[in-house]
């Protein structure tokens, strides 16, 4: 299904946000965090290795807790790489579509009527770099990650009031 299926007539596309890769940021960063973790608890079980038995017991453990936190920060970021940029926001001047698609397709249409309110979430390196995450709030919330979210809250706050 295409947006231009979804519209009614007389209904314009005034702009279009497709969600910014910036979403990776804050997560590729938390993954370098638990891999550099993981590798230097393998290099302090390393450093205090001798040839007892509890010390290669203790090393195989430091492996196995290395291994498995670097599988589930890879899960975890892969997740990241996956949901990201499937988003894409549809402002018309009578309503919003939200499209969200990757294996599979939804459209979320939403009456300016039933928004209860835009709000803007930045991190750290989001008020740093500029970007953060842009809400809209409707008895469900759907957030989208973009560069210059004030911007974009502003030009919503225009086209809904």
């Amino acid at each position: 299904m295409k947006i231009s299926d979804m519209l009614t007539s007389g209904e314009n596309i005034e702009f279009e946000i497709t969600e910014s890769a910036f979403c990776l940021i804050d997560e590729g960063f938390n993954c370098v965090v638990l891999f550099f973790s993981a590798i230097s608890v393998i290099f302090f079980v390393l450093s205090s290795l001798d040839d007892s038995l509890m010390a290669q017991i203790l090393f195989c453990f430091a492996v196995i807790a290395a291994i498995i936190v670097i599988a589930i920060e890879t899960i975890i970021f892969i997740s990241w790489l996956i949901n990201g940029r499937v988003y894409k926001w549809y402002i018309t001047n009578k309503k919003i579509y939200i499209k969200k698609s990757f294996f599979s397709r939804e459209f979320v249409e939403i009456d300016p009527f039933r928004i209860a309110g835009i709000t803007i979430n930045q991190s750290f390196f989001g008020s740093i770099l500029n970007y953060g995450v842009v809400a809209i709030r409707s008895g469900y919330s759907y957030g989208i990650t973009v560069p210059s979210p004030q911007n974009i809250k502003k030009q919503l706050d225009t086209l809904l009031n």
